[in-house]
């Protein structure tokens, strides 16, 4: 039982907007949930699912023995009808996106999507409060000390017009539900503080209470949520991924295929990502993820690359997998594709391509290569290194050395015998102009070198 001093019923009650009609609305009154009335259970919860019901056609919620599969409430003590979700779809997707991010650390699945008789927690978000019963309420919940299984909360979305405040609300009462009290801290959703429109669960030691400090009411001075809900739900989980081909550590061809696949207990993969030497190439996110293909660009270098498949869930959290390969020298244009040369054992875009070999560039990212060199008389063109065989360049090109030591492909002429330099060599010399080609490269869609590290980049792994 609460302690006397503490209000009977933990939910959000919000007051309405000042804009609103309903602006006199006062935050309300707390119920507790009666023991009999409820299956509550501390530790793990049985379930995983938050199902966030915009009462299309209305919702019929009858008083009783707490059940979201039979619509009903052990809080309510009449029967009522709540009318459907008053703002627009592309609202409501904004208002479930923002409920998914609140629990995205945990191991909870936010949808959108009636479960039916699974077992699941409800947040019907639609009506107002004299349709819910609770005139003085934005949004209310069951509470006992424990996880309420198979719990409805409420939020009464039609005073609202910020689908933030909704999102944030639909998060104090589902975690009231939960078994999580009030508290000061008004960058967590379980405030009741001005302030912090964005607000996440929070890895703090918060005090309890509405506007002033207070006894937790499940006993001690301070509460954490993200600890309290990690206890109760566990770490968001991430998909599983395998990359089925190639083998690790194998020998590839030019344009070699890149097979995945990914398992996610939810079966709620969103998007899938190819990654070569630590730069992103691809991208899906139509069809089924959970079985991808792909292709390595036919320019990769003749070398070991590093090869790694990211897939993601509903939550943007991913799971990922990584094999090292080694591109082998193309032996023909054959093995390269329409327009493409074998030169020096790389494929190389032929000339009169955009992009192609001897087309004008102002830098390495309008070349298919990502090489453009600067020739004596000025001009910048696409090119392709040639140092590893001065005679693979193809007839009216010759090999000829840059200021940077290397040797790239140059369209023959009497202007070009005095050798050309990489473009981007005006700040600072023909050696500067080197290394700022080599910057230049690491930051392409295109890799052609050794494989690199990646940028650190936010996720799960």
């Amino acid at each position: 039982m609460l302690p006397p001093s503490i209000p009977l019923v933990l939910a959000a009650l919000y007051g309405a907007p000042a804009s609103s009609p309903n602006a006199s609305l006062n935050r309300g009154s707390y119920i507790e949930a009666p023991p009999a009335m409820v299956n509550a259970k501390g530790g793990r919860s049985g379930s995983r699912i938050l199902f966030l019901n915009r009462c299309t056609g209305g919702c019929s919620v009858s008083p009783g023995f707490e059940d979201s599969r039979t619509n009903h409430s052990s809080i309510l003590g009449r029967a009522i009808e709540l009318s459907e979700w008053s703002h627009s779809d592309q609202d409501w997707d904004n208002m479930v996106g923002c409920v998914r991010q609140l629990y995205r650390p945990f191991d909870v699945v936010v949808t959108d999507i009636d479960p039916g008789d699974q077992s699941h927690f409800e947040a019907m978000v639609a009506g107002t409060p004299l349709e819910g019963s609770f005139t003085r309420a934005g949004g209310v919940s069951p509470f006992t000390c424990s996880v309420i299984e198979n719990a409805i909360t409420f939020t009464y979305a039609a005073i609202y017009d910020d689908m933030r405040e909704i999102c944030n609300i639909v998060g104090q009462e589902s975690a009231h539900a939960f078994g999580l009290d009030h508290e000061l801290d008004c960058s967590d959703p379980l405030t009741y503080l001005p302030g912090c429109p964005i607000k996440s669960f929070q890895d703090t030691d918060a005090a309890c209470g509405e506007f002033v400090e207070r006894e937790c009411s499940c006993g001690g001075d301070t509460q954490n949520s993200v600890q309290y809900l990690l206890d109760v739900f566990g770490e968001g989980a991430v998909p599983e991924v395998r990359i089925e081909s190639p083998q690790a550590a194998s020998e590839v061809s030019t344009g070699f295929t890149i097979r995945a696949t990914g398992v996610d207990d939810h079966d709620a993969m969103t998007r899938a990502e190819l990654w070569i030497d630590g730069v992103l190439l691809e991208s899906r996110e139509s069809g089924d993820v959970s079985s991808v293909v792909f292709s390595a660009p036919k320019t990769l270098s003749p070398d070991e690359h590093e090869i790694e498949v990211r897939i993601f869930d509903d939550r943007n959290q991913y799971g990922t997998s990584s094999i090292t390969v080694t591109q082998g020298e193309c032996r023909a244009a054959s093995e390269c594709g329409f327009s493409y040369l074998c030169l020096a054992g790389q494929c190389v875009l032929g000339p009169g391509n955009t992009g192609g070999l001897g087309a004008s560039c102002q830098g390495p990212g309008d070349c298919d290569g990502d090489i453009c060199a600067t020739t004596s008389s000025g001009e910048s063109v696409c090119t392709a290194f040639c140092d590893r065989d001065p005679q693979a360049c193809p007839s009216a090109y010759e090999c000829l050395q840059t200021t940077g030591e290397r040797s790239v492909c140059i369209a023959r002429g009497p202007q070009n015998t005095g050798g050309c330099a990489f473009a981007g060599s005006r700040s600072g010399g023909p050696l500067a102009g080197f290394l700022l080609f080599l910057l230049a490269l690491c930051g392409t869609r295109r890799h052609h070198g050794k494989r690199r590290n990646p940028a650190p980049e936010s996720g799960s792994h």
